[in-house]
């Protein structure tokens, strides 16, 4: 087989005491670290109320290939501010790699700047962030500062950024991963780099692109940051 996928459910405060800001699944086979990744998702309770210490989670497999562990940054005690998380772990077999790691910014940073070894090839590359930050507590408003995104800046750097007008008046931890797909002639990256809309829709034309893509065995990758 070219690849395996472990997967699962977790939850991070939907039992009584309700104040779970972090929690750990074993996962039922090893895997190689080095040559695995980790994609989830979640849903809110009806009492998150738009808090983001409730709902945004990073994700983060360990260096042993054993164990998956979720974090949040806050919690209320309350029923229902908890979070449901549908989470996967793929290790294909085939000469992926994939580097790893947890940088948190200060509250007035809007940009960290990741050190990547070995150098990573970005046309055959993609950047994983999943995101926890935000104060506990009303009213929700930091989805600004809990929004980043990550380029890969040049061959040994992973820039991760907020947006230029971000508040910058709560900390976050981005934990990130760069998926170098093995190349044998089946693998291409294109990255279009930023752009930014002021309407409700935007869209990426075919002209974006270097090399017109195909549809049919394409994946997307996004990543966003908020003003």
């Amino acid at each position: 087989d070219s690849a395996s996928v472990q997967r699962g459910t977790t939850s991070l405060g939907t039992t009584s005491p309700y104040t779970a800001t972090s929690t750990t699944v074993t996962l039922g086979t090893t895997v190689n670290a080095a040559q695995s990744f980790l994609l989830f998702s979640r849903r809110g309770g009806s009492a998150v109320n738009g808090v983001e210490a409730y709902y945004q989670v990073n994700g983060q497999l360990n260096a042993a290939g054993t164990q998956v562990t979720f974090t949040r940054a806050g919690q209320a005690g309350v029923i229902n501010t908890g979070v449901d998380i549908y989470w996967e772990v793929g290790s294909p077999n085939d000469g992926t790699s994939v580097q790893r790691g947890a940088v948190t910014s200060l509250t007035t940073e809007l940009q960290k700047n990741v050190s990547l070894s070995p150098n990573i090839d970005s046309n055959v590359t993609i950047p994983l962030l999943t995101v926890s930050g935000g104060p506990s507590g009303y009213p929700p408003g930091d989805l600004d500062n809990t929004s980043w995104t990550g380029f890969f800046s040049a061959a040994n750097n992973l820039r991760l950024d907020r947006h230029a007008s971000a508040s910058t008046d709560v900390a976050a931890t981005v934990a990130w991963q760069a998926v170098s797909f093995f190349r044998a002639g089946a693998v291409f990256v294109q990255s279009t780099g930023k752009f930014a809309s002021s309407t409700a829709v935007s869209s990426i034309t075919s002209s974006a692109f270097a090399t017109n893509p195909v549809v049919g065995n394409k994946i997307i990758v996004l990543a966003w940051s908020w003003a």
